[in-house]
């Protein structure tokens, strides 16, 4: 059973910003039927991230939140089951889209930042459960938020190397190390290996001139 996290004020005030968008929504599309499709599906997509979080934060209240689980592997022959399941997007897609079709989206977008930075339930419930994020994203992209929070960025992936270039990349650091003790050893040598001229191309001749006399 996971850790009691209070969230009664973070669950009321984020309600209280869905709303203002549903109320900034209404005003914009209420002469324009045309519309009222669209309207539909973003009403019916912020009502599920409201849906979404409520439920979330209920758990959390609860100590009831689920552990976190490994991410399964996808395996190389269900891509085209996975693909067949994906539902074909209707919404704009674009970064604040939708805060350039609704007048104000963009302020709703700003208190939600305000809360994840400044209210301290939020924050207590973004630390005890960081799958909220996936629900503030998508909301702070449509209304441009930028930039976005550090608390509910998304990790930069890890690049999966393969076993050939492990191994290339350590018999480089092997022949690196080896050169470098080569440079060392051969700049530690004793005086009477060192040659007086420094080696170029014809030193060599000039080192032994130098050492044996023009008749050596």
């Amino acid at each position: 059973m996971s850790r009691r996290v209070p969230t009664a004020e973070a669950v009321t005030l984020f309600s209280r910003i869905i709303d203002e968008m549903g109320r900034l929504m209404g005003n914009r599309f209420r002469r324009e039927r045309a519309a009222y499709p669209l309207m539909t599906l973003i009403w019916l997509r912020l009502t599920r991230l409201r849906g979404r979080f409520v439920l979330l934060a209920a758990r959390a209240q609860a100590g009831t939140l689920p552990m976190r689980r490994a991410r399964a592997r996808r395996q190389p022959g269900n891509e085209a089951t996975v693909e067949s399941k994906r539902v074909p997007a209707q919404l704009p897609r674009g970064f604040a889209w939708l805060a350039h079709l609704v007048p104000g989206a963009g302020g709703c977008g700003e208190m939600i930042v305000d809360m994840i930075l400044n209210h301290p339930e939020m924050r207590a419930l973004l630390r005890a459960a960081p799958q909220a994020g996936r629900i503030l994203r998508p909301l702070l992209h449509m209304t441009g938020a930028d930039p976005m929070p550090e608390i509910v960025r998304l990790p930069k992936p890890r690049r999966r190397v393969s076993r050939a270039a492990r191994a290339k990349a350590r018999a480089k650091a092997s022949a690196r190390a080896k050169a470098r003790a080569m440079r060392e050893a051969y700049e530690n040598r004793p005086a009477r290996f060192r040659p007086l001229i420094p080696e170029r191309p014809g030193a060599r001749r000039a080192n032994r001139l130098t050492r044996d006399g023009p008749g050596g």
